[in-house]
């Protein structure tokens, strides 16, 4: 008989001798069944991958996201069937190359789409202002800048009324300015609409030895309560004669419509500020600030001003322009954790916790009280949101289900000292809505007598004043808290947990916190 091992011409193949059979392989079905599977993928590699940014000119972010993640799924997606009848490992090992270089591509598209954007702002910027009225289309000023007007000088002197023909006299104009020397000089500015300030425009000459810029944020009571920025030396900028100032603050303030800021001035020696004497001889009471400008009789102001320590008996107002950057837009911000790391104590970095007792920390993949020690945690992400418009979400993980009024749960409207916040939270056998004073002091507003159970999850959408929470996606809460303070000074939001009498409360599986972008 002829022999099974006969060797057949090179490249032969098919058949149904024995030979051929002994030498079917996996490794060979694989080759063979790859080729056309490679070629089909190679056409698909640089007809999609490689190309995939090149028709999306105005490529912005989210699409650019989208564009990452299918890459990422589709190189996944390969990974796993390496190996077995179709053998794509080489090619998964080219299309990885691809993926990273347009995942390269994608981000370098998404900073040039963003720089190009940011250029096209600052020459299409929208505002509500006539001409005239600012420096700058983005500004709030003390008042409209179509006031400052030159002005005739004073003039002394006598006329000859006898027969000396017709004659005519030429007034001098003079600047709009009011020299200072060794004061502070305050001007409040109305801001009218939901902003973030970080420049100051003025007009200044002279030659003083020393000027400060600062601003501050006023209360209900006229005081200037909280210090917002300030700025570096400014008098070597300063001419002999008017010049347009230009300040920018190391950080941008949030501002509410209808706040007052107060931009102030410092200077040692004198210098001489635009601005107009404005007719108010008798203000108003009940209203702040009683007039728009005053001074204070001190070239070391602190980081509060009262009221009380201000002169306000001059008409006079200083010509002070509080604007956002052109090209700035107030960014909107989104925090989130999974909790995705290993146990231990404590959240990390992007925390500031105030409590007592040592346990808050990750256990099993959620924050949780991890110790047997009683205490409590009020623990703020140290990046703050920047509107009064959020949305947040929380998944109940862990339920104890003997810690009745053992409180965990998601902290929002947060001030930084955690003396005004609000609270979602719940124990064994509620959710409450609750209202803080203090890190460890709180009370309730709402109660839901439900039984949280692990895998709940609690959504909730503020505006303002207004809540609307969800519980798997059912409303459960729609109303109201005005009592819970909003606003740009309560923006931090986080989590709370604790544990009393040898019980913890219940854990918490995921938070997020973020701003809610305004649809065009």
């Amino acid at each position: 008989m002829t022999s099974p091992d006969l060797n057949f011409p090179e490249g032969a193949s098919g058949g149904n001798t024995v030979y051929q059979l002994q030498n079917v392989t996996q490794a060979s079905v694989a080759a063979g069944q790859s080729a056309d599977i490679l070629n089909l993928l190679g056409d698909v590699w640089d007809a999609l991958i490689d190309n995939l940014l090149g028709g999306f000119g105005d490529v912005v972010g989210a699409i650019a996201a989208a564009i990452n993640k299918f890459i990422s799924d589709f190189v996944y997606a390969l990974k796993g069937v390496t190996g077995g009848f179709v053998d794509l490992t080489g090619f998964v090992k080219g299309a990885d190359t691809k993926a990273t270089d347009a995942n390269a591509n994608a981000n370098t598209a998404i900073e040039i789409v963003t720089t190009v954007q940011q250029q096209v702002t600052a020459f299409d910027v929208k505002t509500n202002r006539p001409i005239g009225e600012t420096i700058t289309p983005l500004g709030y000023p003390s008042f409209s800048r179509s006031q400052l007007v030159m002005t005739p000088a004073a003039r002394t002197g006598s006329t000859n009324a006898g027969d000396s023909g017709s004659h005519s006299h030429t007034m001098p104009l003079q600047d709009p300015g009011k020299a200072f020397t060794n004061t502070t000089i305050v001007t409040f500015i109305r801001i009218t609409s939901d902003d973030a300030i970080k420049l100051m425009y003025f007009y200044a000459k002279g030659a003083p030895t020393s000027l400060v810029a600062r601003f501050y944020r006023m209360n209900a009571a006229g005081n200037l309560s909280e210090l917002l920025g300030t700025s570096g030396e400014l008098a070597g900028s300063i001419l002999s004669t008017f010049s347009t100032q230009l300040v920018t603050f190391p950080d941008e303030a949030l501002a509410q419509t209808g706040d007052y800021l107060a931009m102030t001035l410092t200077v040692q020696g004198t210098v001489t500020l635009a601005g107009i004497e404005l007719f108010d001889p008798a203000p108003l009471p009940g209203f702040n600030p009683v007039k728009n400008g005053a001074v204070v009789a001190t070239t070391s102001p602190g980081s509060t001003i009262s009221q009380s320590s201000m002169d306000f008996l001059s008409g006079w107002v200083t010509y002070v322009e509080a604007s956002r950057s052109i090209g700035q837009e107030l960014v909107k911000r989104s925090l989130v954790d999974l909790y995705d790391r290993p146990n231990g104590i404590g959240l990390g970095s992007l925390y500031s916790v105030m409590g007592s007792g040592v346990g808050l920390g990750i256990s099993s993949n959620a924050a949780a009280w991890t110790t047997t020690n009683d205490g409590y945690a009020h623990a703020l992400h140290t990046t703050p949101l920047t509107t009064t418009k959020t949305h947040g979400r929380i998944t109940v993980g862990s339920v104890n289900g003997s810690a009745s009024e053992r409180f965990a749960g998601a902290v929002m409207r947060s001030n930084a000292n955690r003396s005004s916040w609000g609270g979602l939270f719940f124990d064994n056998n509620e959710y409450s809505i609750v209202r803080g004073t203090g890190p460890n002091t709180f009370s309730k507003l709402f109660t839901l007598s439900v039984t949280p159970v692990s895998g709940d999850v609690l959504e909730w959408d503020l505006t303002d004043a207004r809540w609307v929470v969800k519980r798997n996606g059912v409303v459960i809460v729609d109303q109201d808290f005005p009592t819970i303070t909003y606003g740009p000074a309560n923006l931090y939001e986080g989590v709370y947990l604790s544990r009393s009498s040898f019980q913890s409360s219940g854990s918490i599986a995921d938070w997020m916190a973020n701003d809610v972008s305004d649809v065009l």
